[in-house]
């Protein structure tokens, strides 16, 4: 058996023990990644499994939980081993040591991560991009423009602590908040303003999956309660303000799109009973005169609401072929004299075409990027100017890009590197910045002087973020191709589009006959060394230039999208046919799941899929949609 069926076999160990109650998670340890391992929370009990296959039991101890809750006790009898397990479901554990009456703790290298959250009825929940790509550090990140012109930034950082980055003239501040609790690391923000205070008020979705608020960066209280909607820990949340009484939005477990009361926490409600959408799918919005919500539902339809007396409107088709789930991108452009233009909204489709369209779902006169490299439903933002609109996102290799009109003509600009494939982007009109979030987890903030873009790195490691002089990451020495034999152990033909991040367009599609294999050979990432420079001040105030290098471990490449060639349907000519054996059959692909090829070293030469195995244990049927139709392929039966 070789190294890869041990690293599937131990994954699918504890699967075995999983029921529709628990939850699964990788260990991962960020540069060795022979060290994966996994584990399964079932209530009181921690299983994990290492790599050697060897499992390991642990028993909840509440009385070595963290007084703010934020990490939970757990003993291993037959080990005599202790650990804090983070209760939000992602981030480091710890090890504990007994010494006489006394604990000590210290911080493992393993770093938890969820698998797939699990909704209140026990089903898995359809995986969205953030958790079809592993992404570094915390993702999520909330924008809000302040009296002054002063711009204001959150973000929960990798261990839970809430940061602002406030603007000041051309640069940028660190403040921590004096919040006491600790908060799931990239779990999602949403700010509005408080008169009261220079701080505004924070919203996100705690370890319990309850909505809750933050005021002057100190008091925090829950917005829902018990027995009132929960939410899942990647949700998107969004907000409008209604007459200074700010309400937001948020998909809860059961795919239910809700209105929350943020100003009194009293009155929420559902904005339609019968609408279903991916849970914590994102949602966009366009304040105005009428205010508009907007979402994408289970069947990949855009759906728009309009705000009506004291609720909503029935919603209304804008368009179908659209990724459930998909990130979305609205805006109301400035009026034109005294025409008040429609609300727009961008977002890339279900076969990766880019679209803009008004809120009445016809495509805007403006032409776009035909060459768009970003995989379907990722975050894109859109600049509305003087000369018309530019486009920003990240792209499969990682590179932050504006693409912006040229004398007809749309030409890409380089933003910055280093950033996760599906990586959010935002952008603040008032203060002409753009944000995006890097693959160390760090806020960086961007604005446009003259013909290029000047970045700061907004870190808790900077009082004053400096600015980025330049990055650049240079390959180590590369990996060779391996073969991949790609089995079918199914009774039913299995098609398999494997999907270069760095090419989402154009996936190469396996068809593989029952109890048959294909061989594929593919290449892989060998990790990079990552240096950038950047201005910090001196000893004597003087800005003197710094250079840091550190090591990348390798970037996963490929994804496989598995689907079954079903019979759906079946025809008999009873006039003619008495036998069991229909005239005609139709068959269709019906997705079973997404699951991404191990990165670098972890795939070697040789190493044997069981492509119908590892999607179905993926549980996330759903997340194929991510990746456009199938049968817009380059069909292959593999090569050597």
């Amino acid at each position: 058996m070789n190294q890869l069926a041990c690293r599937i076999l131990t994954t699918l160990a504890a699967l075995t023990l999983q029921t529709p109650g628990q939850e699964r998670f990788d260990l991962i340890a960020p540069g060795q990644p022979q060290l994966r391992s996994s584990a399964v929370l079932d209530g009181e009990r921690l299983v994990i499994v290492d790599t050697q296959g060897q499992q390991f039991m642990y028993v909840r101890q509440p009385h070595l939980d963290t007084v703010d809750g934020a990490l939970w006790g757990f003993y291993c009898e037959p080990a005599r081993r202790y650990l804090r397990w983070p209760a939000a479901g992602v981030g480091n554990m710890y090890l504990g040591s007994a010494r006489g009456d006394a604990m000590e703790w210290t911080r493992s290298s393993m770093r938890v991560q969820r698998v797939s959250p699990v909704a209140a009825n026990g089903q898995g929940v359809p995986l969205g991009l953030e958790q079809v790509f592993p992404q570094a550090g915390p993702m999520d990140l909330a924008v809000l423009s302040r009296r002054g012109g002063r711009t204001v930034v959150a973000q929960i950082d990798g261990e839970g602590q809430l940061w602002f980055y406030v603007s000041e003239g051309d640069g940028w501040r660190s403040r921590p908040a004096k919040l006491r609790e600790r908060l799931p690391p990239g779990a999602p923000l949403a700010l509005a303003d408080d008169p009261r205070t220079d701080v505004p008020l924070v919203y996100t979705i705690d370890a319990r999956g309850q909505l809750v608020e933050i005021e002057d960066g100190a008091q925090l209280r829950s917005v829902t309660g018990r027995g009132e909607p929960r939410f899942p820990a990647a949700s998107h949340l969004a907000i409008l303000d209604f007459n200074s009484r700010p309400q937001g939005f948020a998909v809860d477990q059961r795919g239910k799109l809700w209105q929350l009361d943020l100003d009194e926490h009293r009155d929420h409600r559902l904005v339609e009973p019968l609408a279903e959408f991916e849970p914590g799918g994102p949602i966009a919005v366009a304040a105005g005169p009428q205010d508009q919500l907007f979402a994408v539902d289970r069947a990949g339809r855009l759906l728009g609401y309009r705000r009506e007396n004291a609720g909503w409107s029935r919603s209304y088709l804008i368009g179908d072929g659209f990724v459930p789930g998909g990130n979305l991108w609205a805006m109301r452009p400035p009026p034109t004299g005294v025409t008040r233009r429609r609300s727009m909204l961008t977002t890339v489709d279900a076969e990766g075409r880019l679209r803009l369209l008004t809120d009445t779902g016809e495509d805007s006169a403006d032409t776009l990027p035909k060459s768009f490299p970003v995989l379907p439903g990722a975050p894109v933002a859109v600049i509305s100017t003087a000369s018309g609109f530019s486009v920003m996102a990240v792209t499969g290799e990682g590179r932050w890009f504006e693409w912006h009109r040229d004398v007809g003509d749309w030409r890409p600009r380089l933003i910055a590197d280093g950033f996760p494939v599906g990586a959010p982007v935002d952008f603040d009109p008032a203060g002409g910045y753009a944000f995006a979030v890097d693959r160390t987890g760090r806020l960086i903030a961007a604005r446009q002087i003259g013909p290029r873009w000047v970045c700061h790195v907004c870190s808790p490691r900077f009082a004053i973020a400096p600015q980025l002089v330049r990055r650049t990451m240079t390959p180590v020495q590369p990996l060779p191709p391996v073969l991949v034999e790609f089995e079918n152990r199914h009774t039913e033909e299995l098609v398999v589009r494997l999907v270069d991040v760095r090419d989402p367009q154009r996936p190469m599609e396996l068809r593989i006959a029952p109890g048959k294999s294909i061989s594929q050979r593919l290449d892989r990432d060998a990790g990079a060394v990552w240096e950038e420079s950047y201005l910090v001040p001196g000893p004597l105030g003087e800005l003197a230039e710094e250079v840091v290098r550190y090591p990348l471990p390798p970037r996963l490449l490929h994804q496989a999208v598995v689907y079954t060639n079903r019979v759906t349907s079946v025809y008999f000519d009873r006039t003619k046919n008495k036998g069991p054996i229909p005239d005609k059959e139709t068959r269709s692909l019906v997705s079973l799941g997404v699951f991404p090829l191990p990165p670098g070293d972890q795939l070697r030469d040789g190493d044997r899929l069981d492509v119908h195995a590892e999607a179905v244990n993926r549980r996330n049927s759903g997340a194929a949609a991510l990746f456009g139709e199938p049968g817009r392929s380059n069909h292959r039966e593999g090569f050597p």
